[in-house]
Parts: structure tokens; sequence; C-alpha cells
């Protein structure tokens, strides 16, 4: 709670000239996370916006708050720029923010060795909508003849709810954001069965884009786009500043943003969001992501992923640096 009043600073007063960037958190999500190290580094210090945090229990409650303009700015993935214009709102996706680096969690030496051993199982998933559970309904349709949504008994939770589902056995397997992952097979008990960028990679071999895109309304960049631009380079250079400095990684736990008790887990946690730092936000990626949707749908149809394809006018490089 001090990081998001530091970050905030408060409503803007007729006489400041910065524009405030109002950035919709979900609860857990790692954006917290390099809002933290921005403030830590001092980033926001001499900003050319003022970043006023608004938090959310969860994804659903995050997009309601983007598309009713209460915030400017959110992470999602990279369709729902394309889903959230198609419903009339004026959004686009600005910047790469995370690779795909979730996965499908089971219990270690249990009954399920495959992918095709889900079917009929009890699978927990954080949103039906969840591109994770998305992608993981694609190549189980296309490789094993069924759609786990139908065949599979399937609970949607929040992901610390997830893991305590698994642990207790009220399910047989989750699609697991990758913060939560680590914990889990700390325990032994538990071993990740694929991940989602492994499933990605069964789609369009050698591809290896951004899962996780930052979303901007089209009135935030056309009327903040130098605080914009000023926010996309902050969180680059936070990113790598917490992917290089392990102490950084000690202060998080320490103000109890990462969610997990144990310091253990630290390296694995470092390891698996190194891996999620994403490359350049260009033309070419935007295509890419383009051809990647294009297989979604010839393998899983348009209706399991919520788009026919990807609408160029909800991806821009403009903010892009020069």
């Amino acid at each position: 709670m001090v990081l998001l009043l530091a970050l905030a600073g408060g409503p803007p007063s007729p006489a400041s000239p910065r524009p405030v960037l109002r950035l919709a958190l979900e609860a857990g999500g790692t954006l917290t996370w390099e809002l933290y190290v921005m403030h830590r580094l001092g980033l926001d210090s001499a900003a050319e916006a003022k970043v006023q945090p608004l938090r959310y229990a969860t994804k659903a409650a995050a997009e309601t708050a983007l598309r009713g303009g209460e915030a400017d700015v959110k992470v999602d993935d990279w369709i729902f720029a394309t889903r959230a214009r198609a419903q009339g709102v004026p959004v686009e996706a600005v910047d790469a923010f995370s690779r795909a680096v979730g996965g499908v969690v089971v219990r270690a030496g249990g009954p399920i060795r495959s992918l095709a051993d889900l079917r009929g199982q009890r699978l927990g998933v954080t949103s039906l909508a969840d591109k994770g559970y998305t992608i993981l309904r694609a190549v189980v349709l296309a490789q094993f003849g069924y759609d786990p949504q139908r065949a599979s008994h399937v609970l949607a939770a929040a992901p610390p709810l997830l893991n305590q589902l698994l642990e207790r056995g009220d399910v047989d397997a989750i699609v697991q954001y990758w913060q939560y992952i680590p914990s889990l097979e700390m325990t032994g008990k538990f071993r990740e069965l694929v991940s989602t960028r492994a499933l990605l990679r069964r789609i369009v071999p050698g591809g290896d884009v951004p899962f996780l895109v930052v979303v901007a309304t089209d009135g935030a960049i056309r009327e903040k786009a130098a605080g914009l631009r000023w926010f996309l380079r902050a969180l680059r250079e936070a990113k790598g500043r917490l992917a290089g400095d392990s102490g950084l990684w000690d202060e998080l736990l320490r103000a109890g943003l990462l969610g997990v008790p144990d310091p253990a887990v630290i390296p694995a946690l470092r390891a698996r969001y190194r891996r999620g730092v994403p490359g350049p936000w260009t033309q070419s990626t935007i295509e890419t992501l383009a051809r990647l949707t294009e297989k979604l749908v010839d393998v899983a149809g348009p209706d399991i992923l919520g788009v026919a394809r990807l609408d160029p006018a909800a991806y821009t490089t403009v903010l892009s640096p020069r």
C-alpha cells in the first residue's frame, strides 16, 4: 500500500502539466513488482507523467475499469485489444509485456502423464477466457481430438485458490500463472506437465512472441503520448534491473509483494521472470502475433479463441522507442 500511495502522488493539480496515467492492476500481478522497482530506483522522480495505480481483485474487474473509462492502461493478453475493439472499446496494444511462461501443473507421479490424459479429469483454470487455457484447448483439440471444455470438468478460480485446490486434491490439474508454479514444484509433490510457451511452439514452431502486452486507450495514446512513452521506457528499464539484481527480489519479499513466504522460492521465480522478459515491440512482432492468431483459429476455430483474426487498428508502434 505504501508503494501505491507513493506512486500515485495524488490527483493532478491545475498547475501541474504532467498527465496522470491511471494504471489498472490485478491482484498478484507482476506489474506491481515493476512499479515497486521503478519507485525504488527513482525512475518516477522526474517522470513525464504521474502513475496512479488502481488495484482490482480480478482480471475481469481490471478489464471493466478500462472499458468503463476508469483506467488508461492495463496489461492483458495479445488478443484482448482486438476483442475489446470489436466490442466498441477504443484500445490499442502499445508494447510487449511478457512472454508466455505459465503452464499446466499436475501431481508428480500421478496418472496424468500427457495432455491426452486430461480427458475426463478435473481441471482448474484462472478464467475460461484465460489465453493459457485457450492455447491448451487449441493444442489438445488439434492433437488429441477433444476439447477440455467439453470433455473435462473445468473449474475457474483465482490463482492462489487454484494452488490450494490442487494441494487438497479437489482438482487433478491446473492451468496456472507462472509466478504461482515454483512454490508448488518446490514441495516435490507437483510438476509442470507443459509450459504455455511449449504449447505455443507446437502451433508456431520457433515462435517466441509476447503473450502479454501493455494496452492503452485511444484517448490516453492521443492525449498522454509523452507520459505513456516515458512509462513504457521506465517499465522496460525496471524489468531489466529486476532481471539482473537479486537484491531487489529480497526487497520485494520483505515488502510482501511476491506472494510467497519462503525466500527459497526466489531463485526459481527470478529464473522464470528472466525467461519472460520480452523482446522489442515492432511491426514484425505484431505481424508474428497475427500469424499465430491465424494458426490458432485454424486449429481451434474462432469460438474458442474469441476472434477470427487480429484487427490491425488494435496494435500500434507509435510509442515505441525511436
